[in-house]
């Protein structure tokens, strides 16, 4: 929570109640809840190449990992696409428009391909240990039984 302090300078408050003529009274709190839409930024890495002088070695500078290879999609992007689809319950195409009105141009289809490939690569393993959580445990919710 912010605290944002309104007061009157000193010279204001012996304008209106001369010098010494005014006290404080107790202070009237007031809360505001805020808003901020998405903020989206661009990460652009530098990396270094560096070639050896006397033999054909290249070497490049260490550089964080891509979440999904040769793609512009980052953790924090994933996890906002994610939340979108299945917390929220939007359809694909209303997340694209909604990148769009942002000027962001990213198409269902490869919001689509993002999913699925995420999906693959980093939820199938958590998939697999409920699974067998599941087997080991004798109580079931009745989703969990249908075929």
């Amino acid at each position: 929570m912010e605290v944002i302090p309104h007061t009157l300078p000193e010279e204001k408050l012996q304008e209106i109640f001369g010098a010494a003529g005014w006290k404080r009274l107790r202070m009237k709190y007031i809360k505001e809840s805020g808003y901020n839409t998405a903020v989206y930024t661009v990460e652009k890495h530098h990396v270094a190449v560096y070639a050896g002088k006397d033999n054909q070695t290249i070497v490049k500078a260490d550089r964080p990992k891509e979440l999904l290879r040769n793609s512009i999609l980052t953790s924090s992007l994933a996890a906002g696409i994610l939340n979108a689809k299945y917390v929220n319950v939007l359809p694909l195409y209303r997340i694209s428009q909604e990148f769009l009105r942002n000027d962001i141009h990213i198409s269902r289809q490869v919001i689509a391909n993002w999913v699925i490939q995420c999906a693959d690569r980093y939820l199938e393993y958590v998939l697999t240990v409920m699974k067998d959580h599941q087997e080991d445990t004798d109580y079931h919710f009745m989703e969990e039984l249908l075929p």
